[in-house]
């Protein structure tokens, strides 16, 4: 298992709690991911010590190290992937764009939160259905069909094709 964290000080409180844990079998990277290679300007600012706030910035205070997915399962030279739970504040079309490969490749589950009111059809969400991802809105009573230009909560995809 792998997990991503682009945030210098949530990816040590990320390493303590895997080795508090014994929890040996998660490999974390202080990483981004996004659809392209190099840094980034990130805007950060903590809420509280157990909840966190960032967003890509041109502007702001902190620059990650960023990959993309397919970038990273290439070099990493993975030969299965089953799930990916994408929680990246606002970038989730960017990240999408980064692990087409990926996602034709192994066809996980997918379970994204989405961000954003704006109206506009999400890109990441359209490209997800065009590769045959069948989308389902989480909620409190189950699964209910996605609408790709609701940009808010928690979306379940499954490769049908």
């Amino acid at each position: 298992m792998l997990a991503f964290e682009p945030i210098p000080s949530i990816y040590a409180v990320l390493c303590e709690n895997l080795r508090l844990n014994s929890i040996d079998w998660v490999k974390a990277e202080c990483l981004a991911a996004s659809d392209g290679e190099g840094r980034l300007r990130m805007w950060f600012e903590a809420g509280n010590l157990l909840s966190f706030t960032s967003r890509l910035s041109e502007k702001d205070n902190l620059i990650v190290p960023v990959t993309s997915i397919d970038r990273y399962v290439e070099s990493a030279g993975l030969s299965k992937l089953d799930f990916v739970k994408i929680d990246v504040e606002g970038a989730e079309d960017a990240v999408v764009r980064g692990m087409t490969t990926t996602l034709q490749r192994f066809r996980p589950v997918i379970l994204v939160e989405i961000h954003g009111n704006d109206g506009k059809e999400s890109e990441g969400l359209q490209q997800l259905k065009a590769m045959g991802y069948k989308l389902m809105r989480v909620e409190r009573v189950g699964l209910t069909p996605w609408d790709t230009q609701a940009r808010g909560g928690h979306l379940v995809g499954v490769n049908m094709a």
